[in-house]
């Protein structure tokens, strides 16, 4: 993602500089000037890069009826927005109140709210124990674990169960995933952590064929024996033998702030 975001930068500045020049724009070339117009950029290339990586999740999502996987473009579409009512309110394009904004968004949440209710994907069954409620929903004639929650920690796993479908949500909160015991079914099972701020610790055993997308905007991620820091860390990684595997995992995490640990246990 970083690579994205930087090429982006670039090629906006580029554009600057060559309307510049052309006399199309009047722009004061130093730097200081430059960021203390443009800044809101950098909000708007980021904004645009989450829009990038969250469309064919949202595409793909639309073909298996799961309503969870438009999350990562609409944040995009919203960060980007944001971006472009500062920039263009900075350069006197036009002006947009904050009113004015929300204005416009309150209909576009009734509208998603629509999609969830349409993509719900079929029947739903509630199960509650006295760690937390989740649910459990139908897909491809399956079913997908969900459990989303605005505060508070997940905590999975820990004694044998059988592993299906999951996608676990939280805004502000810790996810931990213990799969030593879990028990897989045949093919590929697709696990989905993503939150706002929080940590996420997952326990993998070290027979089992794992492929791992990890995205932190901002935090550590620990992956095995790799480890990166800083904004924007974008990880990947893939056990040998994963493709040949009959039972393996896809595991996808993404989170806005927050460490991520991915480890091996025997």
């Amino acid at each position: 993602m970083f690579k994205i975001f930087l090429g982006f930068g670039i090629l906006l500045l580029g554009i600057i500089l060559l309307l510049s020049n052309l006399d199309i724009i009047a722009v004061d070339l130093s730097l200081g000037s430059l960021f203390a117009t443009y800044w809101p950029m950098l909000i708007i290339v980021w904004g645009f890069t989450e829009v990038i990586y969250g469309l064919p999740r949202f595409i793909g999502g639309l073909k298996r009826r799961q309503r969870g996987s438009a999350q990562r473009l609409i944040w995009g579409l919203l960060i980007a927005s944001v971006g472009i009512i500062l920039q263009g309110n900075r350069l006197g394009i036009f002006h947009v109140s904050w009113g004015d904004f929300w204005s416009w968004v309150w209909p576009l949440l009734l509208i998603y709210i629509g999609y969830l209710i349409i993509f719900a994907g079929g029947p739903r069954v509630i199960y509650v124990n006295n760690r937390k409620r989740a649910e459990r929903v139908r897909r491809d004639g399956e079913f997908i674990q969900k459990d989303h929650r605005l505060i508070g920690d997940i905590n999975l796993g820990g004694s044998s169960w059988q592993l299906q479908d999951m996608n676990q949500w939280v805004g502000i909160g810790d996810i931990d995933l213990d799969l030593s015991r879990a028990v897989l079914s045949e093919g590929e099972t697709n696990i989905e952590l993503s939150g706002w701020i929080g940590d996420v610790n997952v326990w993998v055993p070290s027979d089992m064929a794992i492929k791992v997308n990890a995205n932190i905007q901002i935090g550590d991620a620990i992956i095995f024996h790799h480890a990166q820091e800083g904004v924007l860390r974008n990880f990947s990684y893939i056990s040998e033998g994963y493709e040949e595997a009959d039972k393996k995992i896809n595991l996808d995490i993404s989170f806005f702030i927050g460490d991520v640990k991915v480890r091996w246990v025997d």
